[in-house]
């Protein structure tokens, strides 16, 4: 509509003739769809016409027949235009969802039909459908073709119901569209399940998040259009007898019940259980549940998780009994959602990556151990949900624990025992343990079980963790120094940023050589093993590591070295990294056992530099490691 708005606006201000070219530059379609594409709008107008000629100077012009029938007409497109401008059919993602959701009616449709809704040539209407396909083998779907008749997608009634809600939920406004669903009052029918589920939830004391409100708002809205254009589904009776023992059972029945009176339709009893499937995997369970039992099969779950990420990072959430408490009420819901094959979808997940760099990972454990047990494989979105879970944890703990340190001094045993005992009575609520050495017996020493180093004499070897320097005796300046390292604010994270590990042009061909090309300079002062590479790899594998437009932040799927390494490259060229997006700047990092519990300021500056746009810019004009230094001040 708002294509055909603008060639009549065009033809009306255009007093000459206009041709093909020009139209399909100006509309931006094909050259070969203008005559459809204006022989449907002949179709449809009133009180004009659009006329073609040929020969010389040949080309469109409109003459007016009616001018009050005309105006009328006009002002009604332009209106329509306005409306409609949430679906445009010029951007291919957009047009390819609405495609996708076309062949998904039941009936076949001829690619002469499509190409005059899409505006499209044959030729791009065959590059459209082979990603369309792409897109369905996700669902287990596929287009079947019949001479004469045309084309529709095939499968499953439940995956079909599955690709409408995913396009819907990756695009809203599609659902906004009357004509997407053939449903009148759209609006007034969303609200109406809105207002159904609010209303019987409540009665049943069942609670709901925003995010899973809309979720099932979506697929309710899709489940009754589907029943209307009568495309029932048909499950399984072992999915079913396995459902009959779900509690939502009466509240699956009465919102169904509520929607078929608003829809004058009657639902076949495998609409109930479909909606029982998605209540069950949906409810938030919280203290006032006191029915909720965390049965030993679901202790022993958490217990493994915990375990594991115990092992891989050295974080012991083994004694948090809320975490423990979070984890099990998220876990019931999720377990439904792998029984049924019910996806959720989390609209944070992209902010989550990028701002939880130090518990995504320890959720990707977490969905190692659910993936082996239930042999399945749980996606980026739940993943999500448990880092923000995590992070809860992360920062409780990180409040209330207490440091281990390492004092290295140069006078003897019992001037050394003196100041030990000075910064530990001064500092006996900040410090769990206080160790001194003398600087031959720090050689010796593992610094991975430390959360920092005093020393009363400089260090010239390069150390992982931060280091400060102090007075041997505890004035007012030492004190405040000490008050800063302890309370993570002081300036020591600058140390895990090196010079010899900056590059300020890397000439990458692509993401694998980017890596290598990292790996070899990291070798020039670091052992690395041999697996190094392969495990950065897997990573990759797992989830994104592409984290905002520009930046890419690739690291190993465990820990492998004993120091934290951060290696940064500003590429020379722009690379491809994830789902053929590009990247300006790498950040390979490798992070030591325990790094990320002791650590939050490194994080929080990484975080920045990956999500700061003002900050990637910076650094990407002056390509200098003093102007990384400046901004992770």
């Amino acid at each position: 509509m708002d294509k055909e708005y603008a060639l009549l606006k065009l033809l009306i201000e255009n007093k000459g003739f206009i041709n093909s070219s020009q139209i399909a530059t100006m509309l931006d379609i094909k050259k070969g769809a203008v005559s459809g594409f204006i022989l449907s709008i002949n179709q449809k107008i009133k009180g004009a016409l659009i006329i073609s000629k040929t020969g010389k100077g040949n080309g469109y012009y409109l003459t007016i027949l009616e001018q009050d029938l005309f105006k009328l007409y006009l002002d009604t497109t332009k209106n329509e235009s306005q409306k409609n401008q949430s679906i445009n059919y010029n951007n291919q993602e957009e047009r390819i969802l609405m495609l996708t959701i076309t062949l998904l009616n039941n009936s076949y449709i001829k690619a002469e039909d499509l190409i005059e809704v899409f505006y499209i040539s044959r030729p791009q209407l065959t590059r459209d459908l082979k990603r369309v396909k792409k897109l369905l083998l996700e669902y287990n779907l596929a287009i079947h073709s019949r001479p004469y008749k045309g084309i529709k997608i095939i499968g499953q009634e439940i995956d079909k119901r599955k690709c409408m809600v995913s396009l819907f939920e990756q695009y809203p406004l599609l659902k906004k569209k009357s004509e997407t669903l053939n449903i009148k009052n759209i609006d007034e029918s969303i609200c109406f399940i809105q207002k159904t589920i609010k209303e019987q939830c409540e009665e049943f004391g069942y609670v709901l998040s925003d995010t899973t409100f809309q979720n099932l708002t979506v697929h309710l809205l899709v489940a009754f259009y589907r029943v209307k254009n009568n495309c029932s589904i048909s499950l399984d009776e072992t999915y079913k007898t396995s459902l009959m023992k779900e509690k939502e059972f009466p509240l699956a029945v009465r919102i169904v019940m509520c929607l078929e009176k608003c829809f004058g339709l009657v639902c076949l009893d495998d609409e109930v259980y479909y909606v029982l499937a998605h209540l069950s995997s949906k409810r938030i369970i919280d203290d006032e549940y006191s029915d909720t039992v965390i049965n030993q099969e679901l202790q022993s779950l958490i217990n493994q998780i915990l375990h594991q990420i115990k092992i891989e990072y050295e974080i012991d959430f083994t004694h948090d009994l809320n975490l423990q408490m979070m984890l099990a009420l998220h876990l019931i819901p999720l377990l439904n959602r792998i029984k049924y094959d019910i996806k959720l979808k989390n609209p944070l997940l992209n902010e989550i990556k990028a701002n939880l760099l130090d518990t995504y990972d320890l959720a990707l454990c977490c969905a190692n151990v659910i993936n082996n047990h239930f042999n399945c494989k749980i996606s980026e979105h739940e993943i999500s949900y448990f880092a923000i879970h995590l992070k809860v944890a992360l920062e409780k703990n990180r409040s209330i624990r207490k440091k281990k340190v390492l004092m290295i001094c140069s006078t003897g045993k019992g001037s050394a025992e003196l100041f030990r005992i000075k910064i530990l009575h001064r500092f006996q609520n900040q410090i769990e343990h206080l160790e001194c050495c003398s600087l031959i017996e720090f050689e010796k020493k593992d610094i991975s079980q430390y959360d920092y180093i005093f020393t009363t004499i400089p260090i010239k070897k390069k150390i992982s963790i931060p280091v400060l320097e102090v007075k041997y005796f505890l004035d007012d300046e030492t004190e405040k120094d000490i008050e800063k390292m302890l309370t993570n604010e002081g300036g020591s994270h600058h140390s895990y940023f090196k010079d010899e590990l900056f590059i300020e042009n890397l000439d990458a061909k692509n993401k694998e050589d980017c890596i290598k090309l990292m790996i070899k300079e990291i070798k020039k002062s670091y052992e690395l093993p041999q697996d190094f590479y392969d495990e950065i790899l897997k990573r990759e594998t797992l989830a994104e590591t592409q984290l905002s437009d520009d930046v890419a932040f690739p690291h190993p799927a465990k820990i492998m070295t004993n120091d934290t390494i951060i290696c940064i490259a500003l590429l020379k060229n722009p690379i491809s990294w994830s789902y053929g997006k590009k990247v300006k700047i790498v950040i390979l990092m490798s992070f030591s056992k325990g790094f990320t519990m002791k650590n939050e300021k490194i994080m929080s500056t990484l975080t920045q530099l990956i999500t700061n746009k003002e900050k990637i810019n910076y650094l990407l004009r002056h390509r200098s490691f003093q102007a990384l230094l400046e901004i992770v001040s």
